[in-house]
C-alpha cells in the first residue's frame, strides 16, 4: 500500500465539474480522431496513443472522486473490456487498485462518531489500511481478543451518489448518441444507483453475511467471516479476520488443485443463483481467499448482492434450455419475453443475438466436455460476436434484472480461465435441470 492519503471531494459543483471537464477532453480527442479518419489521414498508432491518454484521464478523474463515480467506472472497465484495445483496458483496470486512502486521524474520528464508547473496545488498529476501494478502506485490529478487519466508509461518500449518477448517465448517453444509438438508460442507471446506495449500508451487508454463513454452513468447501455487531454500524463493519491466499497466488502455487478450484467456483454459482436466489454480484477476485490445506473458499464481501425471484430464475433456465435445443424463432420469443431484445432491432441484430447466445451456452453442451475455460478460439469468437452485437444494437437496453448477474458470470468465467480450468460443466447443467424451482 503506497503511503498516500487524500480527502474525497464532496462538493457537488466540484464533482460534476470534474466529470464534465474530463468528458469535454475525451470528446475533443474523439472528434479529432473521427475528422482525421474521414479525411483519410488516420494514424493507427496515434489513435491508440490518443485512446491511452483518454483512459489515463478517466482513471485520474474517477480515482480522485471515488464513490459512485469510481464504482461505475470500475464496472464499465469490465463491461467494455472486449471492445477496447488491451493497452487501454490495462490502464482502465488501474481503477480497481486504489492507492489513496484516509489518514489514521480521519479513521479514528469516524470510529468515534459511529461507535461511540464502543470504539474503546477496538485495539491495535493498523495505521494504514490493508485495502482501499471505491467507498471505503479496510484496517486490521483486535476486538475481545479476536483478530478482526474493519471496513470503514469514506465520509460523506453517500451525498454525491445521485448527482454522480445523473452526470455519468449524461456522459454515457452522449457517447451512445454519437454512435446513432437510441437506448433509454433510465432504468439501468436507476438500478445502478439503487444498488450503490444499498452498498453504502454496512448494516445491510452485515445481515447478508450472517445469512450467507447460515446458507453455506452445510457446505464444507466454503467459509464466511463472522460479524461483530457490537463494533459495527451503518458505516463501519467489523468482521472476523480470515486467513488464506489470493486467487492468483494460489493458482500459481505448487499446491494448486484445479479440481477443487473448479468445483468450488462452479458450485458457488449454482448454489447462489439456482438454489438460494441470493448472489454476490461483484466479480473482483479480491473478494475471495483460498485456504489450501483445508480446501476451502473464503467469501469475503457481500456489499454488492442481489436477490432473484423464482420467476426470474425459471426464466433464465428457460432461455438457456431454449438456446441449447430450440430454433432461432423460439430463442427470439423467449428473449423478447425477458426484455433482452427490442422488437425494433434489425434482422441482422437478431441473428447476432441468437449466434451470441448459442456460443455462450456451448459451455454446457455435451460435445464440448470437458470444457476448457482458457480456450482462446472460443473466447475470441465470443468477443467478436459480442462486439458485433453491441455495435449493431439500436434500441435494446441492458436488462436491469440481469445486469448484475451478467457481471458476476463474466467475472466468474475469468476466474476459471485464469485458473486454467477444464472440466465437465454438463454436471452442473444436470443439477440445474434437476433443481426444485
Amino acid at each position: 500500500m503506497a503511503k498516500k492519503s487524500k480527502k474525497i471531494p464532496t462538493s457537488r459543483f466540484f464533482r460534476v465539474g470534474k466529470i464534465l471537464r474530463t468528458t469535454g477532453y475525451i470528446l475533443g480527442k474523439e472528434v479529432a480522431s473521427r475528422v482525421q479518419s474521414k479525411l483519410g489521414i488516420e494514424d493507427i498508432a496515434a489513435n491508440l496513443e490518443s485512446k491511452k491518454k483518454q483512459a489515463i484521464e478517466i482513471v485520474k478523474t474517477l480515482s480522485q472522486l471515488r464513490g459512485a463515480a469510481l464504482k461505475v467506472g470500475q464496472m464499465l472497465s469490465l463491461e467494455f473490456s472486449d471492445m477496447l484495445p488491451q493497452e487501454v483496458v490495462k490502464i482502465l483496470r488501474k481503477m480497481h487498485d486504489q492507492s489513496e486512502f484516509m489518514d489514521i486521524k480521519t479513521v479514528k474520528n469516524i470510529l468515534s462518531k459511529e461507535l461511540g464508547d464502543n470504539q474503546k473496545l477496538i485495539e491495535n488498529l493498523s495505521e494504514e489500511p490493508i485495502a482501499a476501494a471505491s467507498i471505503g478502506q479496510v484496517h486490521t485490529a483486535t476486538y475481545a481478543g479476536n483478530e478482526i478487519v474493519l471496513k470503514i466508509q469514506y465520509p460523506k461518500v453517500g451525498k454525491s451518489v445521485s448527482s454522480d449518477m445523473k452526470t455519468l448517465k449524461s456522459l454515457v448517453s452522449l457517447f451512445l448518441k454519437s454512435t446513432n444509438k437510441s437506448i433509454d438508460l433510465d432504468e439501468v442507471f436507476q438500478e445502478l444507483e439503487s444498488n450503490f446506495k444499498k452498498e453504502l449500508d454496512y448494516k445491510r451487508e452485515a445481515t447478508q453475511l450472517t445469512k450467507y454463513r447460515e446458507l453455506f454452513a452445510p457446505y464444507k468447501k466454503y467459509k464466511v467471516p463472522l460479524v461483530y455487531e457490537e463494533v459495527s454500524s451503518k458505516r463501519v463493519l467489523a468482521m472476523e479476520k480470515m486467513d488464506g491466499v489470493r486467487l492468483g497466488d494460489y493458482t500459481e502455487s505448487q499446491g494448486y488443485d484445479a479440481g477443487f478450484y473448479a468445483d468450488a467456483f462452479l458450485n458457488l454459482l449454482f448454489l447462489e443463483f439456482f438454489e438460494f436466489g441470493l448472489v454476490q454480484t461483484d466479480p473482483n477476485p479480491g473478494n475471495f481467499l483460498i485456504q489450501s490445506k483445508e480446501q476451502k473458499l473464503v467469501l469475503l464481501d457481500l456489499g454488492s448482492h442481489k436477490k432473484y425471484s423464482k420467476k426470474t430464475r425459471k426464466n433464465v433456465i428457460e432461455l438457456l434450455k431454449t438456446t441449447l435445443k430450440g430454433n432461432s424463432s423460439e430463442i427470439l420469443i423467449v428473449a423478447k419475453s425477458l426484455e433482452l431484445l427490442d422488437e425494433r432491432e434489425s434482422d441482422e441484430t437478431k441473428d447476432l443475438f441468437v449466434a451470441m447466445m448459442r456460443k455462450i451456452v456451448e459451455i454446457f453442451s455435451e460435445e464440448t466436455q470437458p470444457f476448457e475455460f482458457s480456450n482462446e478460439a472460443y473466447l475470441k469468437e465470443i468477443r467478436n460476436l459480442s462486439v458485433s452485437f453491441v455495435r449493431a444494437v439500436k434500441f435494446s437496453k441492458p436488462s436491469k434484472d440481469l445486469m448484475f448477474l451478467n457481471r458476476k458470470l463474466g467475472g466468474a468465467y475469468h476466474v476459471l480461465k485464469n485458473g486454467n480450468v477444464h472440466c465437465d460443466v454438463s454436471v452442473y447443467w444436470d443439477k440445474i435441470l434437476q433443481g426444485s424451482l
